[in-house]
């Protein structure tokens, strides 16, 4: 009786194993689903996706490009839209770091019409950047941070969203 029972308990884990690869995607290196440093970078869509702030925002900033997980090169151009209250006179600043969490660059993303308005406005911002040293896999890794312009510096009005993304 035991025998049948342990059968069924190996083919359950196998199937699961499975599907977990499958979910997982075929990067083959870097992290599971990450594109190979041979692949071309999706084309970006213009359709903007809704991202959830630090602050559990879900309707201030969409983002049309770069998306999470593509691969970036310099300059990278950031499009999307905010709304009005992510700007101040127009800009919000835009950081790149490293897989480690250093800046490789700062610079601001500008507002492309009327800023001072509760709906939502395109922006565009560019970064130049020297891509990282590649020491492992791991080092393709990085962050494009969105913030929301804070000109009171007070805590209580910061804000961000984190979107991670591999270099060639």
């Amino acid at each position: 009786m035991k025998r049948p029972f342990l059968l069924l308990l190996v083919f359950v884990f196998a199937v699961a194993g499975c599907a977990s690869d499958d979910e997982a995607g075929e990067g083959g290196e870097g992290r599971p689903g990450a594109p190979n440093a041979s692949e071309e970078a999706p084309a970006a869509s213009t359709d903007p996706a809704s991202f959830t702030t630090t602050r559990g925002n879900t309707d201030v900033i969409r983002l049309i490009s770069p998306r999470p997980g593509e691969i970036v090169r310099s300059p990278l151009t950031i499009r999307g839209e905010a709304r009005g209250g992510w700007f101040f006179e127009g800009d919000f600043p835009i950081t790149l770091t490293n897989w480690d969490g250093l800046i490789l660059t700062e610079h601001y993303a500008t507002a492309r019409g009327e800023w001072m308005t509760p709906e939502y406005v395109p922006f565009e911002g560019v970064l130049e950047f020297d891509v990282p040293a590649d020491i492992g896999e791991f080092s393709r890794r990085g962050s494009l941070i969105l913030r929301k312009d804070n000109p009171s510096g007070l805590p209580e009005h910061d804000d961000a969203i984190e979107v991670t993304i591999y270099f060639r």
